[in-house]
Parts: structure tokens; sequence; C-alpha cells
């Protein structure tokens, strides 16, 4: 069976790739972005088609999909059985719900599973949203410094070949995405060694870390249907910081119920070290620390 959505996401690829030069206006970053969430989206699926095409689906049962993906076998009397649909589901995954269905499958959307949030986060601001709310220059960063990698790394995980996508401008896209590399591996080190001055500085004060304990004690006890917080230990002075964990909801029998949950920051009450960059809390493997049974306890 033809996998269609590479061939897709190939074609959107292609046109955000044209936007890694550092000529292009922040207008055209903003199609590049819409272009690139596009491809990742079709990309996303097309991993989970070729494990098994009826993946892509938001119901994937036998009685729904088989006259979704084998019409052409079915026999006249289809009709007459109870176990096929007389009206199938069509719908297939969301961004964030393909997303969280490719990471357990695919190293690369696990490496990257924050910047592809991101990258959600921004189609979904384009096109439901005014674009005022949009960060140019974060918009800039994804574009010149991270597409270029990130593909390279499907590519090569995925059997694809780089030209498909990067023509004859692979060299260049290289080196632009290089100008633009800000590695968070230096941020991170740097933040840390500043914020564990600031902890020696301010634990020895009369009283701080109790009232720290206590704010940090009730920031975890904020949880809504749409986020919550999970204490982790802060890479700087080792107290409990809070991760800020979103919850991607999905529409089922006229229900919103939650399906996954993306770490969107980091917070220590304590030497005040906080991240909420996409590369800084992929770097950081932020997301390996949620487990599945932290949605299950969402507030309806």
């Amino acid at each position: 069976m033809n996998n269609h959505y590479v061939d897709d996401a190939v074609f959107f690829l292609k046109n955000a790739a044209i936007a890694v030069d550092e000529k292009t206006t922040d207008e055209q970053i903003v199609f590049a972005v819409l272009s690139f969430a596009l491809g990742m989206e079709k990309l996303l699926k097309g991993i989970l088609f070729d494990v098994n095409p009826v993946y892509v689906y938001k119901v994937p049962d036998f009685k729904n999909t088989v006259s979704l993906l084998y019409k052409e076998k079915m026999l006249p009397n289809v009709l007459k059985n109870q176990e096929i649909s007389s009206d199938p589901d069509g719908d297939v995954l969301t961004f964030k719900l393909s997303l969280l269905r490719a990471k357990a499958i695919s190293e690369t959307t696990e490496k990257h599973t924050s910047l592809l949030f991101s990258l959600s986060n921004y189609r979904d601001i384009i096109v439901h949203n005014t674009l005022n709310l949009l960060e140019s220059a974060k918009l800039r960063k994804l574009i010149l410094g991270n597409f270029y990698p990130m593909i390279l790394d499907y590519c090569k995980e995925l059997g694809i070949r780089p030209d498909k996508i990067f023509a004859a401008n692979e060299i260049k896209m290289a080196d632009v995405s290089a100008k633009n590399q800000d590695s968070p591996e230096g941020r991170i080190k740097l933040k840390i060694a500043a914020h564990l001055k600031r902890w020696e500085q301010l634990k020895n004060m009369s009283g701080y870390i109790e009232k720290k304990s206590r704010r940090t004690d009730y920031i975890k006890t904020i949880r809504n249907r749409n986020l919550f917080f999970k204490i982790t230990e802060c890479p700087a002075c080792k107290n409990d910081s809070l991760m800020k964990v979103e919850v991607d909801l999905e529409e089922f029998d006229d229900r919103l119920l939650p399906v996954g949950a993306f770490v969107s920051g980091l917070n220590c009450q304590y030497c005040k070290f906080t991240v909420d960059d996409y590369d800084e809390i992929d770097y950081l493997k932020l997301n390996e620390h949620l487990v599945p049974e932290d949605i299950g306890q969402e507030s309806e």
C-alpha cells in the first residue's frame, strides 16, 4: 500500500525549505512555518502508516477502517455484515495525537518532541488566532536554525533522500543553520552555574527554604483539564522544581478527553532556574519524566 502521507510531507517540507535563507522576510517565515507544520503532521502520520495504516485513524478498529482502507476487496453483500460500519468515521489524528503516537516508535520524534509540540502550537495560532501572538524571533530560529538539522534526522531515520526536500540547496542550508545555532547545552550550563550561585546566596536567609517549600507545594496542587504541574529535581540547586505540563484533549463521543501531555516549561521556586524554550526542554529530556498515569488524574 502506497504511503501518500510521506509524499505529501515532502511536498510541504520542500516549500518550507526554500525559506532557509538569511534574506527571508518575517512575512515569508510565517508561511514557511505553516508549511513546516503541515509537512511534519503528514510525516508523523506517514510513520504511523508504515507500521499499520489503521493507526492514522481516530477510530482504528476493524469495523470502522476495513472499508476505508480495503474497499476494493469488499464483497457485494458487505452492507449486511454487522461487523462492518455502514458509515465509517474517516477522521484522522490531529498533529499532537500523531506526535504522541509517533514518539513511541520514532527516535527522531522522541528527540524533537518539544520542538514539534511548539510547531503544532504555532500552526494553531496561524490558523485560528491573530498573527500578533507570534514571536518573530522564535519563528526565524525555528526555520533558519532548527528546520535543516531536524529534517536531516528524519531523512536518515526514514530513508528519504535529502535532495527530495532540500533540492540543490543543502550546502547553503547547512551553512545558514550553523550560523543560527544557539546551543541549548551552552545556555543550560550557564544557567545552572548562575542559579546555583543564587541558591548559595539565598538558602541561608531566615525562613527562605520554608517559604519556597510552601509555594512549591501550593503550585503543584494547581490542576485542571488543560494543565498540571509535576515535581522534578531542579537541574541547578537539586531542590524540587515544577514542570508545567499541558494536556492534549481530543473529542470522543461528544466528550473532551485527555490523550497525552507535553512539558512546556520548568520553574524552580528555590533558585529561580527557569526553562521554557523547546530546545532546552528537549535537551534536558523533561518529557521523559512524564508517565501515562499523569494524565489519567486530570479533573473533568
